[in-house]
């Protein structure tokens, strides 16, 4: 019995643990942090059709700057999968 007292005690604390954690991180945490950035322009699902920079070697790698360039990207890669 004391064994699941111990146990029971343990989540408990985690639990708080982990929620006070939330609060601190949400309410104190710089807007920089946060993973979704609003100023950040969202992808629309236009497809791209260049690189915005580079040529694909190791000195001069492609340049993804944004959704478009990554789907085309994407798609060279799903069109030449060797």
């Amino acid at each position: 019995m004391k064994k699941n007292r111990k146990i029971i005690l343990f989540v408990s604390i985690f639990m708080l643990f982990l929620c006070a954690s939330f609060f601190v991180y949400k309410h104190f945490a710089p807007e920089s942090y946060s993973r979704i950035n609003s100023n950040t322009p969202k992808w629309d699902g236009t497809l791209g059709y260049e690189f915005g920079g580079g040529n694909g070697t190791k000195e001069n790698p492609y340049v993804i700057t944004n959704g478009e360039t990554f789907s085309y990207f994407i798609k060279m890669l799903n069109d030449n999968p060797s």
